[in-house]
């Protein structure tokens, strides 16, 4: 069976004995050039793990507070846990629903989403 870790030490060592090798052939021209491209890699990365990864989830967690802000009496929710009632109370961080003729307070983030009755 191959071991991923050994594979990639060996190709680690591989890399590093390379670039020692190639910097000592040059005299330690190319090696003023590899820093450069090193952080030009690590700004392209970090750059592509801010768009792809943290921006989104931003506009999505900013996307639910405002749902969960916008909650009134009378509308129909459905929670993380799947359970779907009738908003009768609202606070500041709890609601109350009504659900099969059970009455259950919630924390606002318990909320997975708003369907008001205007909108069916």
């Amino acid at each position: 069976m191959l071991n991923l870790g050994y594979v990639l030490a060996e190709a680690a060592a591989t890399a590093a004995a390379a670039a020692t090798n190639s910097s000592g052939a040059n005299g330690g021209g190319a090696g003023g050039n590899s820093w450069i491209s090193t952080l030009i890699l690590v700004v392209v990365m970090v750059a592509v793990f801010y768009f792809l990864i943290i921006r989104p989830q931003k506009k999505r967690d900013k996307q639910a507070k405002d749902m969960r802000e916008a909650i009134k009496v009378g509308d129909e929710i459905v929670t993380i846990g799947g359970i779907c009632g009738k908003v009768t109370n609202v606070k500041d961080e709890t609601i109350t629903i009504v659900s099969a003729e059970s009455k259950m307070t919630f924390l606002k983030t318990a909320v997975a989403s708003v369907t008001s009755p205007d909108n069916e």
